[in-house]
């Protein structure tokens, strides 16, 4: 209950409640809107923004650098660290958030960040309905099995798209609509799509690629 009431405070005072009671670094010009946002460490840079109605729980670590947002509506959680009964073999695992600078996270995506979610600087996870898992069940040991997916620089995530545990994207990629993404992006400066993603063509010229401000207007 007094998290829920933190959470409905106005920013100035929760800003303050949140620095003094639970020791996060926030910047003086960052922000959290109506947001249920308690993770264990937390780091705002300049203009980082958190939106309304987000549920973000069980996270070990949110580092936004400056300029970072995300947007409303989100549904990030986390397999507690502190349970061991799960994930025996990934001790080291790191269930984190992290987002470089100007990066954005857009409405209504669900991200499970049980093991570390890294977005690269300027990248954009878009539209609505993304899905990021990166825990599952192997089936061969019939176990818990998680890794970290890691997001380059620049890259934009399409709508709807799905990306499993353990993959890579290379810097300056764009996924399309409706991707399935269960392998590593290697290539960079180039488009995939489809169910499984595949390399489709190579995007040299974008400006989105040599952009010095995170939004697009």
């Amino acid at each position: 209950m007094l998290k829920i009431f933190i959470t409905i405070l106005p920013w100035v005072v929760k800003r303050m409640v949140l620095r003094f009671f639970y020791g996060y670094s926030l910047a003086k010009d960052s922000y959290i809107g109506y947001s249920y946002v308690f993770p264990k460490n937390m780091t705002l840079g300049s203009g980082a923004r958190i939106g309304h109605l987000n549920l973000m729980r069980s996270l070990e670590n949110i580092e936004m650098g400056d300029g970072a947002i995300i947007s409303n509506l989100n549904w990030i959680s986390a397999h507690p660290k502190a349970d061991d009964k799960f994930f025996q073999k990934y001790k080291a695992r790191q269930p984190s958030l992290i987002l470089g600078r100007e990066s954005a996270i857009t409405s209504k995506h669900i991200i499970d960040c049980t093991d570390k979610v890294t977005l690269g600087k300027y990248s954009t996870i878009a539209g609505y309905n993304s899905q990021l898992f990166t825990h599952s069940i192997d089936l061969v040991e019939s176990e818990q099995s998680c890794a970290a997916i890691t997001i380059g620089e620049y890259c934009f995530i399409g709508t709807r798209c799905t990306i499993l545990p353990g993959v890579e994207i290379a810097n300056k990629v764009v996924t399309g609509a409706g991707s399935v993404l269960i392998r590593n992006l290697e290539k960079g400066k180039g488009l995939y799509a489809g169910q499984p993603a595949v390399f489709v063509k190579s995007l040299e010229k974008l400006g989105y690629f040599s952009r010095t401000k995170g939004e697009v207007v």
